[in-house]
């Protein structure tokens, strides 16, 4: 099944309609780590709304293609995301990839870098770069519901946004 949808309120419906068709899938989707329910969704929600910047970078939330598990959950988290107040900025298509050096597995955040990548690393341990402080925020709430989010950079990014990338999970 390929996406391509005009708003993040269209992604989060396409989503829903889905989980509500595939009723079978939706206990092994709702069962995993990444899953945002109950208490925890309540802790993410207020971290996000309730962190203290003075100013949000718009955030487009990604999925892994071909794998319904990790856009069931991306769908979770833009939800989220919106009600904590964050700007969301619609994407082309949810299916994208952001130009990861490595796709990963888990939970990635892409931001801005001015960093050029140094030939001489290997592309596997990629560039150091600070984190702004949106990204500092979505890191502290993703622990705080027991994930720990990847980052990476990309100097083709605008440097007010980001990019919050859900590849396949993890392995247990």
């Amino acid at each position: 099944m390929t996406l391509h949808v005009e708003s993040a309120y269209q992604f989060t419906l396409v989503c829903v309609e889905y989980v509500a068709t595939e009723k079978q899938k939706v206990p092994e989707i709702l069962s995993t780590p990444l899953s945002l329910t109950g208490s925890a969704r309540s802790d993410f929600v207020t971290a996000l709304r309730d962190y203290p910047i003075t100013e949000r970078y718009s955030v487009e939330v990604t999925c892994a293609q071909g794998s319904e598990a990790s856009c069931t959950r991306a769908a979770q988290y833009l939800i989220a995301l919106s009600e904590a107040g964050w700007p969301l900025k619609e994407p082309r298509n949810v299916r994208r990839i952001p130009p990861l050096a490595v796709p990963p597995s888990g939970v990635t955040v892409v931001s801005h870098t001015d960093a050029a990548p140094n030939p001489n690393r290997p592309i596997h341990l990629g560039t150091f770069q600070p984190l702004n402080d949106s990204a500092a925020a979505l890191y502290g709430a993703f622990q705080l519901v027991g994930i720990t989010l990847q980052t990476q950079g990309d100097q083709g990014l605008p440097v007010k946004e980001l990019i919050l990338y859900f590849g396949p999970e993890l392995d247990k």
